[in-house]
């Protein structure tokens, strides 16, 4: 009622002027009384003085600043709503179940009347009670749509109607009822709200919590098929991805007999863009919108700077050094699980030069004509690197450990002192296990193929493909960045003024901040198609245009 929201908003005036990060920390006391096991959530949990940490009081802002947003759209019913499903679609991805939302709320409650003493009576309590069941019950429906919006979007298909549910599922996508994959979700008592906090910290502190609750935290997901379908790695419910055909070439291209990749089988469509040796290829922009959301490796983009290195998975070591416990692992080893979960998740694999061809029809690069097909989507499976380094010793960035660096075979490509193709990335980066960089070793649910680097190859997230090594062979730490010469010469943008001989004469080339890392944002169309004509009027006029493309963030 009226009254209601006036002396919601009069009781929440009253209670911010204490402080907004005063009242959060009133909030989180209360939080972690209810569920102590709820502070391993969060990163402030080893703090030595929690209450006064910065991270805790700025989250704790953040959170009080959010019911405060709540607060101030009481009276505009339509804005309330957008505000709470904003809110919703921004917690859809934290595994947040009513458990935890009515652990909140007790919490909640407990800080208002701790906050207001007298004045929090008992009908403001009521009041206050609705305004969060209203919170809560937005929330959650907006979590569930979005979780349904993903699992339709994921192959292409439309949502079915009413799908806010979150109970709908796609002929490709599927949330599974296996209660190993799930957090508990009772509400009967207050002993069962802290259960599901308890279940989401022991995902938060698998290393820890995994050997004293004996429970898998993250189960193996090792690309293996079943009906058609991948199953991912997530924390947030079990997802299951379709895969088309792999639509693999049975024989080895004419164009290839005469050339070092004489073994190869390259799908025929691919568009060869450096002649026929060596092979960098894309394919024809009408077989990648065909083939969906996620691409056969045969029409995966491929770049290659030389001959496809034959290697064995039997044979194959990676070879590990500049670590505390440095050795070679074979494929078998990585692929077992005793390195690291073995792991499968779907990634966007882009090439820096995709659509430069416009770019040297505007003005010449010094690289060669990529088309708007250089860019790709497929499930890889491998290990997580953070992973293997902490299998190998190293946990945290230090003096000496600053750097990853990682090598394909010697000998393979004509420059660089050793020949081989190489680069490297920042510790902080490998170790963040939310950036999800893979040594992988499966496309798709199957093993890698030859140009993709079989049988072994990194696999970085959001990164162009001249940062991933294909056919990895060594893999090493350091207090400096990779000397390789493909890590400076590959993949750099120069200002507009420096032609390749200007930056090889004034060292353009070695200025770290004009090396190209993260992909940029980017899109194109697929239809209408180039040169493609649409009739207005007439006998042959089209009632509709059909208007299709692609596009990803940088």
């Amino acid at each position: 009622s009226r009254q209601q929201r006036e002396a919601v908003k009069d009781s929440w005036k009253k209670v911010v002027a204490l402080g907004v990060e005063e009242v959060g920390v009133m909030l989180f006391q209360e939080i972690f009384t209810v569920a102590p096991e709820a502070l391993q959530l969060f990163s402030f949990s080893g703090e030595t003085d929690l209450y006064k940490s910065g991270k805790l009081r700025s989250h704790a802002a953040k959170v009080v600043s959010a019911v405060g947003m709540a607060v101030g759209k009481l009276d505009d019913k339509a804005g309330l709503g957008l505000t709470l499903r904003a809110l919703g679609m921004r917690h859809a991805y934290m595994g947040l179940q009513e458990a935890h939302f009515d652990v909140v709320g007790k919490a909640l409650i407990s800080t208002l009347r701790a906050g207001l003493g007298s004045a929090f009576t008992k009908d403001l309590e009521k009041a206050w009670g609705k305004l969060y069941g209203l919170i809560q019950q937005t929330m959650l429906a907006e979590i569930a749509a979005t979780k349904a919006m993903l699992d339709s979007a994921v192959d292409g298909s439309a949502a079915a109607e009413g799908s806010g549910t979150g109970s709908s599922a796609t002929p490709t996508t599927a949330s599974d009822n296996d209660d190993s994959d799930r957090l508990a979700m009772s509400t009967t008592s207050p002993q069962s709200r802290v259960s599901a906090f308890s279940a989401r910290s022991q995902m938060t502190e698998a290393g820890v919590l995994a050997s004293q609750a004996n429970v898998e935290i993250e189960p193996t997901c090792d690309g293996t098929m079943a009906d058609g379908r991948i199953r991912l790695s997530t924390h947030v419910w079990a997802t299951h991805l379709g895969v088309p055909e792999k639509q693999a070439a049975q024989q080895v291209d004419d164009r290839d007999k005469d050339t070092p990749d004489d073994w190869v089988k390259r799908h025929p469509a691919m568009v060869r863009l450096t002649g026929r040796h060596p092979f960098n290829s894309e394919p024809p922009l009408r077989k990648l919108q065909e083939a969906g959301w996620v691409t056969p490796a045969s029409l995966h983009v491929v770049r290659n700077h030389g001959a496809v290195p034959k290697l064995s998975w039997d044979a194959h070591r990676l070879q590990v050094s500049g670590v505390p416990l440095p050795c070679q692992l074979s494929m078998d080893e990585l692929a077992s699980g005793k390195v690291g979960p073995v792991v499968s998740i779907p990634v966007s694999f882009i090439c820096a030069g995709n659509r430069r061809k416009e770019q040297n029809m505007t003005k010449k690069t010094i690289g060669f004509n990529w088309g708007a097909a250089a860019v790709a989507n497929s499930v890889w499976t491998g290990v997580r690197l953070c992973d293997v380094l902490a299998y190998l010793g190293i946990t945290k960035v230090s003096e000496q450990h600053q750097y990853v660096h990682f090598e394909g075979p010697e000998g393979e490509l004509p420059q660089g002192a050793t020949g081989s193709y190489g680069t490297s990335i920042a510790m902080g980066w490998a170790l963040d296990r939310e950036r999800d960089v893979l040594l992988a070793f499966k496309q798709n649910g199957e093993l890698l193929t030859p140009d993709h680097g079989a049988p072994l190859r990194t696999l970085l997230p959001g990164c162009i493909g001249g940062r991933m090594i294909k056919w990895l062979t060594k893999m090493s730490v350091s207090d400096k960045p990779s000397e390789n010469h493909y890590h400076f010469f590959d993949n750099r943008v120069l200002p507009p003024h420096v032609d390749a001989e200007l930056a090889t004469a004034e060292g353009w080339w070695y200025k770290p901040e004009y090396i190209i890392n993260h992909i940029n944002i980017n899109s194109a169309m697929f239809e209408p198609r180039h040169n493609a004509f649409f009739p207005l009027g007439g006998s042959c006029a089209y009632p509709t245009m059909k208007v299709s493309g692609y596009a990803y963030v940088g």
